[in-house]
């Protein structure tokens, strides 16, 4: 089973559909788990993998890989602060 096999059956095994290779944060080689159908489901958590085991991104992490991975206009940059700050408090007020 390669790794992308793995990731998928990962991303399975946490209700989601399938997953794409992303990349290499922080030495983790990053997952997008992805839904059949486009849905929104709150923190775009990544699916983490270092050393054969894998696990789900804290949500702390998935803004940075955002922010590492994929690079953006200062005006994307902007949204993606405005959508953490919100999905921080959701968080907080336990919303999500």
């Amino acid at each position: 089973m390669t790794d992308l096999e793995k990731a998928i059956a990962f991303a399975k095994e946490n209700d989601y559909d399938s997953a794409e290779y992303e990349g290499i944060w922080k030495e983790y080689h990053v997952y997008f788990p992805s839904f059949a159908v486009e849905c929104f489901t709150g923190p775009p958590l990544r699916i983490l993998e270092k050393d054969g085991k894998f696990r789900m991104s804290t949500p702390e992490e998935a803004f940075d890989i955002l922010h590492d991975l994929h690079p953006s206009t200062e005006k994307e940059r902007f949204e993606i602060k405005l959508l953490e700050r919100f999905m921080k408090k959701l968080m907080k007020h336990r919303l999500l």
